[in-house]
């Protein structure tokens, strides 16, 4: 049981962000940043929700306003994500670098500025550098956590047709994740940085647009192949949310060293 944590979830309005914030929403402190409003029964589980476009976020203002609050943030889960299903003949520079920005740059800001920020209040590393709201004197408890956790796709792995810009952003994503727990391995050892890259989630809004999208962009005659085709791994059916709410907490309850940089990748049985 995961309890008294300080834990941000981008992405948190969205299917999976909901079940996340619903497993950890009593017993922890949970912060969601979303541009979309959708779940009131959802932000219900949470302490504080910025409405916010995470494309134009101050990720360092967020944080400083957490900390003089809770003294500490524990947990940043990067579960935002976006896709654009379409023919590479057909997409725009406009749409290919909002799906990268989502997906990869803003994961990049937080976990650079939640480094930055971390690193200097204890260590008193020019603070002035990263900071505007003369939080200098503020001193963050060193017994915390200090975990990262990055949401992917198996598409980093197997590329889905039609979808060039959110193959590369979530593949760029898993290798960003291993860079920087290599970077960060030897000279912050209390920051652990994990990537999750699920397979299709059953009854998630993604999933419903990638059916949505199989018809009208690719040809499938019905919502019966579509769904069938999106079912085609050796289990034969959607992945279940709940799986990887469970290896997020797994991740949070026991912060294994030797997993920070690793992907844990949730591939059905497929080779």
């Amino acid at each position: 049981m995961i309890k008294d944590k300080v834990i941000i979830v981008t992405g948190s309005e969205g299917s999976l962000g909901q079940e996340i914030v619903k497993r950890f929403g009593f017993e922890n402190n949970v912060i969601g940043i979303d541009k979309e409003i959708l779940s009131v029964v959802g932000r219900s589980y949470l302490t504080t929700f910025y409405n916010l476009d995470l494309l134009n976020i101050n990720s360092v203002e967020i944080y400083e306003e957490i900390i003089k609050i809770y003294g500490r943030i524990d947990v940043v889960i990067n579960n935002a994500g976006i896709t654009d299903i379409d023919w590479l003949e057909n997409q725009t520079d406009e749409r290919f670098d909002k799906v990268i920005q989502t997906n990869l740059n803003v994961p990049f800001k937080m976990m650079r500025d939640y480094v930055r920020l971390c690193s200097a209040l204890e260590y008193d590393k020019d603070y002035n550098n990263y900071s505007k709201s003369g939080l200098v004197n503020t001193r963050v408890n060193n017994q915390y956590e200090k975990i990262v956790i990055n949401i992917s796709s198996m598409a980093s792995r197997y590329s889905l047709r039609a979808s060039c810009s959110y193959n590369a952003s979530k593949a760029g994503l898993v290798h960003l994740t291993k860079q920087i727990a290599r970077e960060l391995g030897d000279r912050h050892k209390d920051f652990v940085f994990y990537c999750i890259s699920p397979n299709g989630l059953k009854d998630s809004n993604m999933i419903e647009y990638c059916i949505n999208k199989l018809q009208t962009v690719r040809g499938f005659p019905d919502r019966e192949s579509a769904v069938k085709y999106n079912k085609q791994s050796p289990i034969g059916d959607l992945q279940n949310m709940s799986e990887i709410v469970d290896q997020i907490e797994f991740l949070i309850e026991h912060r294994p060293l030797y997993l920070s940089g690793s992907n844990i990748e949730n591939i059905g049985c497929a080779q």
